[in-house]
């Protein structure tokens, strides 16, 4: 969710998702700070996913990588093993900031945004 559409959200909106996510909002009195915070949130959830995505893109070369040596040394090379299923986050995984509402499913089930898809 973008940042306008946080802070249009309404106290006791905010309060949940901090409360949902283990955050003690009990303290907070302005709205500004409880949009803050959960802004915050949802920036720290973003480089998560960025950073397990990037590992696994790591994973996935260093495997190929391997196979490829492998292939070249002249060893048998066993086929991959089935790739792990996409997980369905619900969020376009071009910005991270809409709700992905189309999805490629022929090449591994990627979830896309209308206005990124556009571009494709």
């Amino acid at each position: 969710m973008a940042t306008q559409g946080i802070s249009k959200l309404s106290i006791s909106t905010l309060k949940s998702v901090l409360s949902t996510n283990h955050v003690n909002a009990g303290l907070i009195l302005e709205k500004g700070e409880l949009v803050a915070k959960v802004n915050e949130l949802v920036e720290e959830e973003r480089t998560r996913r960025e950073r397990k995505r990037l590992e696994e893109m790591v994973e996935e070369w260093e495997i190929d990588e391997s196979i490829k040596e492998r292939q070249r040394k002249g060893d048998p090379v066993a086929p991959p093993a089935p790739r792990r299923p996409v997980e369905r986050d619900g969020l376009c995984v071009v910005c991270y900031d809409n709700d992905a509402n189309i999805a490629v499913v022929d090449c591994g089930s990627v979830f896309f945004s209308f206005p990124h898809f556009a571009h494709l």
